[in-house]
């Protein structure tokens, strides 16, 4: 019988303070050392340093940004699990807050 490929991944995300997230999760892009991986489910295995980036993931339909610092991520066919010195969302994050659009100036 064919191995099935599953259609969902478990992604964890981590840092030396806390767990950022914990999800099911249907794609997800890593910013790599030579530049950014596509992850979707059935992906090979393999271990991956990331450099400072956008990480981006889809969560039932809805697209979720972090900014993370380096590290380390393990893709195996049904799990990713980043290892990140810091990952922020963009809601926590300084930058995050940068690009929200700024009031219009007022006309005197």
């Amino acid at each position: 019988m064919a191995d099935i490929l599953p259609t969902e991944l478990r992604l964890d995300i981590v840092t030396p303070d806390r767990l950022v997230a914990h999800d099911s999760v249907t794609s997800v892009t890593i910013p790599g050392k030579t530049g950014y991986l596509g992850i979707l489910p059935g992906h090979a295995p393999l271990l991956t340093e990331i450099a400072p980036g956008e990480l981006e993931y889809t969560s039932s339909g809805a697209k979720h940004t972090l900014a993370v610092n380096w590290g380390f991520a393990e893709v195996l066919p049904d799990r990713v699990i980043v290892l990140a010195q810091s990952a922020e969302r963009a809601e926590e994050s300084m930058w995050g807050a940068r690009r929200k659009p700024r009031p219009a100036p007022r006309s005197a």
